[in-house]
């Protein structure tokens, strides 16, 4: 078990009796949750409940292993995964494979439905992330875990928290990182006061592209994507996409 959910290097030295503590430079640390988890909860049987966050974790390890992230935790409905730790990379590559990750996170979650408790639950997440150094340390010898420790998971913490719904809200540090790479489009979204740190200039992050409106009419993304802009936009499109396909016939 310890194997499994540590890495090799730290499986080793708590085998020699030490304690595990290594600092990282320049990671990027991910962040998200469930909108109105706690409306969504008290719906639902506790076991209901286990199985949708099973459903929902379980897609969430595989980007882990997509992009080849550590998974650093979950906390209640809170999923935290970390790029450039413990295997470091560069820091570009270690911000894009967090944001990919990212994108394909809200992705899953508006192209699916959850069924639990005899109803069908669209649920929407808000993801965070930021980068800068962190210390990676096991911090108890019973049932060992890899926490990671630092004011770059704090801000993180709080990228996701300031989000709003079916976005991306990435810090300065983590946008700096993501400029010039022709897989995103960085959104400013202003200075925002965050607790705790004061004033913040932060980004929204989306797949470079056509518009997600484009995208869905075209047929080259579902309908979900648009979900949060409201049922009567989703009608809407719904009848301009049927107009489409009547003018290519």
């Amino acid at each position: 078990m310890v194997r499994a959910v540590l890495p090799q290097k730290v499986v080793h030295q708590l085998r020699l009796g030490r304690t595990y503590a290594e600092t990282f430079t320049q990671t990027t640390v991910l962040f998200s949750d469930i909108v109105s988890y706690t409306a969504l909860s008290s719906e639902l049987e506790p076991l209901e409940v286990v199985e949708l966050l099973r459903e929902l974790f379980s897609e969430f390890d595989r980007l882990t292993d997509k992009y080849g992230l550590y998974k650093a935790g979950t906390i209640g409905d809170a999923y935290i995964a970390v790029g450039g730790a413990p295997a470091p990379c560069h820091p570009c590559d270690a911000a894009a494979r967090v944001a990919h990750m990212a994108l394909d996170m809200v992705e899953f979650v508006g192209n699916r439905t959850f069924h639990q408790g005899g109803k069908t639950h669209g649920i929407k997440i808000r993801v965070g992330i930021n980068s800068g150094d962190l210390m990676a340390a096991v911090v108890s010898a019973k049932s060992p875990v890899m926490t990671i420790i630092g004011d770059t998971v704090n801000v993180s913490s709080r990228m996701e928290s300031y989000a709003e719904a079916m976005h991306i809200h990435v810090s300065e540090t983590t946008a700096v990182l993501l400029r010039g790479n022709p897989d995103f489009k960085l959104t400013p979204r202003g200075v925002i006061n965050i607790k705790g740190k004061g004033s913040m200039s932060t980004y929204y992050v989306e797949r470079a592209g056509a518009s997600p409106w484009i995208q869905v009419l075209m047929g080259s993304s579902p309908l979900a994507v648009l979900q949060s802009e409201g049922s009567e936009t989703v009608s809407n499109v719904r009848g301009l996409q049927r107009k489409c396909a009547a003018l290519l016939r």
